[in-house]
């Protein structure tokens, strides 16, 4: 048998004490952060809320599916917007067309005009405020006369 190794071995601490207990070199362990990993698995656990099995209980899964929930997060925000832009685009060619113009003949004539509406606002306009639209497409012909 080999000798005992390690911070409780023969000589590391000394002998017996009156009451016959040895008295060992105390050693403290060490600090593995505490309060501030508890925190990030808590952190990590409500951001998972909502996901199924593992995805909801195993760090490890947490972690990925909320990293990858992440990116579809980042990406699908930017999907949105390009996706309610075309929208806008179609409610206002529809309306344009109703009134005898062509959407990219109304943009020109309202860029030349001046008239400072985004295509949010001016859909918004042709679906609650068909006067209003109807001023627009008016002031945009007369913009864009000399276009061709």
């Amino acid at each position: 048998m080999s000798a005992p190794r390690g911070p409780r071995a023969a000589g590391a601490g000394g002998g017996a004490d009156a009451d016959g207990f040895k008295d060992w070199k105390i050693i403290m362990v060490r600090a593995r952060r505490g309060h501030a990993r508890r925190q990030a698995k808590k952190r990590y656990f409500k951001l998972a809320k909502g996901n199924v099995g593992g995805r909801r209980r195993l760090l490890r899964l947490v972690k990925q599916a909320v990293l990858r929930a992440g990116r579809f997060a980042f990406r699908d925000r930017r999907v949105r917007r390009r996706d309610l832009r075309k929208l806008w685009i179609l409610r206002i060619n529809a309306a344009c067309r109703q009134r005898g113009t062509r959407y990219s003949v109304f943009i020109h004539g309202i860029q030349k005009a001046g008239v400072v509406l985004n295509r949010k606002m001016m859909a918004f306009l042709a679906y609650a405020d068909p006067a209003a639209f109807d001023r627009l497409v008016a002031l945009a012909k007369e913009a864009g006369e000399d276009r061709r």
